[in-house]
């Protein structure tokens, strides 16, 4: 059995995986005991995010299903109705109760309310290259503004409230925006490309789109990045020297 994603309740008591044999188990963290398991997937759980909150977890599994359910009765079936998009999974990221998933370079913006997803815009992305796919989406910590990266190295920032796109640039030439994480008050973006290059982490000015800094730290490249819930950390996670960095975002960005 593979593990495919893994999220944390907002108290750090319970985590949650998302497996190839379709399911999610819920964890105690200090024990390591599983206290139940939500099942009834069909095929791989290839993500999930929790709400804002902290109780809806929202899940994707290979057969293009969006799932809610309710953590605190991991032995139910789940909230609502299952939903199944009409778009296969690329990427997912989510923010207070809005999320955001993507189909090639199709993205949907949903909200969640009374227990179902309520569409709320299409965006799509257009890359430098026709063949370019979403690679990347991340939500901003006001859920306001949405980062999306491309396939060649296309960066975009959208506004959410209205489905219009801000700015573009090319951030990460010759490869892929494997991984977005707003930081600070959402006024940063980092990225991360996905070709494997050693130094291939970056600091983006959002509103100015200027490149504020490289990440550095590891001997080989890096291959995810993860802010702390205030957005004054965040962990940078190194493939080849198989080690986790921690960084004060103030410093990273001097």
């Amino acid at each position: 059995m593979s593990i495919n994603a893994i999220c944390f309740t907002p108290d750090e008591k319970r985590m949650l995986s998302a497996a190839d044999d379709g399911t999610v188990r819920v964890w105690d963290t200090s024990s390591g005991a599983e206290l139940g398991v939500l099942g009834n997937h069909e095929g791989s759980v290839n993500d999930l995010a929790l709400l804002s909150d902290g109780k809806t977890l929202v899940s994707l599994d290979q057969s293009d299903r969006i799932r809610l359910w309710n953590v605190d009765s991991p032995l139910t079936v789940g909230i609502g109705q299952s939903s199944r998009a009409d778009w296969k999974r690329n990427a997912m990221a989510s923010q207070g109760m809005r999320i955001a998933a993507t189909r090639g370079s199709d993205i949907v913006v949903c909200r969640i309310a009374n227990r179902r997803l309520q569409a709320e815009h299409a965006l799509r992305h257009a890359g430098s290259n026709p063949n370019s796919r979403v690679a990347s989406v991340c939500l901003s910590p006001d859920g306001q503004t949405l980062a999306a990266g491309g396939d060649f190295g296309e960066l975009e920032f959208w506004n959410v409230q209205y489905g219009t796109k801000i700015s573009s640039l090319t951030a990460h030439p010759g490869e892929s925006v494997g991984h977005l994480a707003f930081l600070g008050r959402g006024e940063v973006l980092a990225t991360v490309g996905g070709a494997g290059v050693v130094g291939n982490a970056y600091l983006w000015d959002v509103r100015t789109v200027a490149r504020l800094a490289a990440i550095p730290g590891h001997r080989g490249p890096i291959q995810g990045i993860a802010p702390s819930a205030d957005g004054r950390r965040f962990a940078t996670l190194g493939g080849e020297d198989k080690s986790i960095i921690v960084w004060d975002y103030d410093q990273a960005r001097e």
